[in-house]
Formats: structure tokens, sequence, C-alpha cells
């Protein structure tokens, strides 16, 4: 939801759905996404959160370099 779109990064934030890795899973730790931010800024890039039709897109934009040519 809208709301808590902004927590999405935060450490071990679960969400409120149900989990749908199915019986006896419990859908992992809520780090992933973190650790997928700090990953991006290490890098100087962007990632962010849109809903969609089946969920949310996370979309990760990481600067480019120029090829060396010498």
């Amino acid at each position: 939801p809208e709301a808590e779109r902004y927590r999405v990064f935060e450490r071990f934030n679960r969400g409120q759905a149900p989990s749908p890795h199915g019986p006896g899973s419990d859908g992992g730790t809520g780090l992933g996404l973190a650790i997928a931010r700090w990953a991006v800024d290490l890098h100087g890039g962007r990632i962010g959160v849109a809903e969609s039709a089946r969920g949310c897109r996370i979309q990760v934009t990481l600067p480019g370099t120029a090829e060396r040519r010498g």
C-alpha cells in the first residue's frame, strides 16, 4: 500500500501481506531490499518502488562509465 511504501527498504520489514512461500515458510528475513538499497547507494545509484497490477516493481538505476580507449 501507498502508506507503507516508505518502509519497504527498512531492515527487517516484511510488510503485512500473507506469505506467498507456502505453509511452513516464514517468507524471509526482511533484509533483501535493505541490502539492495545499501549496494545501490554504495555505487551512487538510485532505487525506488512503484505499484503495479501484480504487486510492486523495484527499479534500480546505476551510473555508467565511459569506455576508455587508448
